[in-house]
């Protein structure tokens, strides 16, 4: 499977939030792939595996990222190969801390530091 960063945000492809909602053109890791909704999400994980690095908004319209979290933790993820590193861009407060608790929680579980980035 070919390496990628997952953009996870209900806004990204919404005409006019490409500077607010949108991944930076920066490639560290490698390309970054947009999904919108949890569904979408989940498929582009089906389709090229596990991203090595995640960017995430929490609340996403019918959905939030919790919901894709848990999914691809619990259903998807083997327990073989690594957890994604992650950054947090929600407004969210409760969103935000949410997610930084099941990751952090999810990278302890198997002896790991949660490397966090919120911005």
């Amino acid at each position: 499977m070919n390496k990628y960063q997952l953009w996870l945000d209900d806004d990204a492809k919404t005409v006019g939030m490409e500077a607010f909602r949108y991944p930076p053109n920066d490639g560290l890791w490698a390309p970054w792939v947009i999904a919108t909704s949890v569904e979408e999400a989940k498929q582009i994980v089906k389709e090229k595996g596990m991203p090595v690095h995640m960017d995430l908004d929490h609340d996403l319209g019918t959905g939030d990222a919790m919901e894709f979290l848990k999914w691809l933790a619990f259903e998807y993820w083997t327990g073989e190969g690594e957890i994604p590193s992650y950054e947090i861009h929600s407004l969210n407060p409760s969103g935000r801390a949410n997610i930084a608790a099941f990751m952090y929680s999810w990278h302890k579980s198997i002896g790991k530091f949660s490397p966090l980035s919120i911005h």
